[in-house]
């Protein structure tokens, strides 16, 4: 398959594989298609059971790019009369963190959109989508529609500021989140959950979209930091995000139960942008299993009890030794960091790991509160709280 089948021309009474509006013609073969549509195929066979994991962007239609292969599958006469498995998967990006996925980089994740009726982490689709996906077969398939997996997973985001920023701006930061989980599409509906806080004030001025339906168990928190990753103050604010994400965890412990089986719950990373300037602080955490809107006011809450007191210094010690830790890898694997060592700080080409580990080490306790104060209470800065479900 993924050397390109058909082989040959489909015959005239079938439809053909690949057809546009303006004109009907078969492609070489469907690597090329997939090559110039930015899509990847993994493809695994085990008890006579096929699997077929296709990645593409979300901007491409999901339902189209599964016609066009299993279109191109039904010519493959021994498949013909066979039941097997597909699993659809979409690019979630680099905010869908807390996924480890062998088909990703360590900066990308794929979500499988493929329920098991025995192992759902997130809120149950509806029993009909559950008969469809765990035992598939080709008539099945074309019954599928886009709907089945842009409809029906409800998204909330909380966009908090410290008032020093433009409206447009905070609408900005916040289209590219929702982008990265739900595709251009979606931004048409205005991601926002206005609200009061403590410290972070955000103008009531947005509108509120539906929040139906519970957490799935994953949530993120951006921080986009006006701080050049060359000023030692940078490390300092990772240190505290990694405090406040670990212990987000640690004091919902009670309420928050673990996404995908891991045991690590909530951690932290800060991510550098396109210019140095343009840095991003993600917190991933594992939600509780109620509603989005009780959700993001705890996490809302959380924050601003961070902001507003800081790190103790036990908190403080504990996040210095992790982060040492972690950073603690042979030279020679430096390509293939991931976690903290390679998303937090082994992005920037102006830093080695000599000079990052000499930061962490020669961070004292008030560096680290001191940096909290000036760059998350007192300088711009937006935040943004977002559950997936």
């Amino acid at each position: 398959i993924r050397e390109g089948i058909p082989q040959s021309q489909v015959e005239p009474d079938k439809p053909l594989l690949f057809q546009s509006e303006n004109e009907a013609r078969l492609m070489n073969n469907l690597h090329t298609y997939m090559t110039n549509k930015n899509m990847s195929l993994a493809m695994d066979a085990r008890k006579q059971k096929l699997t077929i994991s296709l990645s593409l962007d979300a901007e491409h239609n999901l339902q189209e790019a599964v016609d066009k292969l299993l279109t191109a599958m039904a010519n493959m006469a021994p498949l013909n009369a066979q039941q097997f498995s597909i699993k659809a998967v979409m690019e979630a990006g680099q905010w869908q963190g807390i996924l480890q996925d062998t088909y990703a980089s360590s900066q990308q994740r794929l979500t499988e959109l493929l329920f098991d009726k025995n192992d759902i982490n997130h809120t149950p689709p509806p029993q009909e989508m559950i008969s469809k996906l765990k035992r598939v077969t080709m008539s099945d398939m074309s019954q599928f529609t886009t709907e089945l997996f842009e409809s029906g997973r409800p998204f909330a985001v909380t966009i908090l500021s410290n008032n020093k920023h433009k409206i447009d701006d905070l609408g900005k930061a916040a289209s590219m989140l929702w982008d990265k989980f739900q595709g251009t599409k979606r931004a048409m509906e205005n991601p926002f959950d206005d609200h009061t806080s403590n410290h972070m004030l955000i103008q009531p001025s947005f509108q509120k979209i539906k929040l139906q339906g519970k957490s799935d168990g994953h949530g993120v928190l951006g921080v986009r930091v006006a701080l050049d990753k060359n000023n030692p103050v940078w490390t300092h604010l990772s240190l505290g995000i990694n405090i406040f994400g670990s212990g987000m965890y640690s004091r919902l412990n009670k309420k928050l139960r673990i996404a995908d089986g891991r045991t690590y719950g909530a951690y932290a990373r800060l991510r550098g942008g396109q210019y140095a300037s343009d840095s991003y602080v993600h917190v991933f955490a594992s939600f509780s299993n109620a509603t989005i809107t009780q959700d993001t006011e705890e996490m809302r809450k959380l924050w601003d009890e961070f902001v507003a007191y800081g790190v103790t210094e036990e908190e403080f010690e504990e996040a210095k030794s992790h982060m040492q830790n972690s950073l603690n890898v042979s030279m020679d694997n430096l390509e293939n960091l991931i976690g903290l060592s390679h998303n937090t700080l082994m992005n920037n080409k102006n830093l080695n790991l000599k000079v990052i580990m000499d930061r962490i080490k020669s961070t004292r306790f008030e560096d680290v509160n001191n940096a909290i104060e000036d760059h998350l209470k007192n300088k711009a800065v937006v935040t943004i709280i977002a559950g997936d479900v």
